[in-house]
């Protein structure tokens, strides 16, 4: 289902209003105190509509900083809400995640970037491990927080990853030349190139 999106509607300014309205009115009452991410989580949320409901191959480009600009409010709004702020020790790792998952969902869209499917599979995988990794070594070697909340969270992470990665080993060997070659198994490209050399 597509959202068409159209500033001169009357009905978005009247919705933008609304909520502009019930926002100050909100931090009128209760302060910005713990909820001031929502400032950087709100142009990303803008950024990844824009990109969800592209219709071009520049406007799928949007991906990369809706997600990178999101999942950091995001994790602002953790740490304000928690206080645990040495936890950027070693969420910086999100990033190459986040990027290689923005690669991949771009390539399914547009054969373009076909070619970076299986780049950003790999680096969403790895990602993803060395985050789950950094945060187990921190938070029980380093911090000595020993909690069981983040060693939950690890492995629950790390299922994903693996669940993401497939079940099935192929024994072929890959080097790099390999990665470049697009993958017969990436989805469909379902934005045609019309500016595509």
């Amino acid at each position: 289902m597509r959202v068409n999106f159209d500033l001169s509607d009357r009905r978005w300014a009247s919705l933008a209003l609304i909520g502009g309205g019930l926002l100050l009115l909100g931090l009128w009452q209760w302060g910005i105190g713990l909820v001031w991410p929502l400032f950087i989580v709100g142009p990303g949320a803008i950024m990844l509509f824009h990109a969800l409901n592209a219709r071009t191959t520049e406007d799928l480009d949007m991906i990369f900083p809706g997600v990178i600009v999101t999942a950091t409010g995001a994790l602002l709004l953790y740490q304000s809400m928690s206080g645990h702020w040495a936890s950027w020790a070693y969420a910086w790792a999100m990033y190459p995640a986040l990027t290689g998952f923005a690669m991949q969902w771009r390539a399914a869209r547009t054969r373009r970037y076909a070619h970076e499917y299986l780049i950003g599979q790999n680096m969403f995988r790895y990602g993803l491990m060395a985050l789950v990794g950094l945060a187990v070594i921190f938070e029980f070697a380093i911090f000595n927080s020993g909690s069981a909340q983040v060693l939950g969270l690890g492995l629950v992470g790390l299922g994903v990853v693996l669940l993401l990665s497939g079940g099935k080993q192929n024994s072929k060997t890959i080097d790099f030349g390999d990665l470049m070659k697009p993958k017969n198994d990436a989805p469909k490209a379902k934005i045609e190139d019309t500016d595509a050399a």
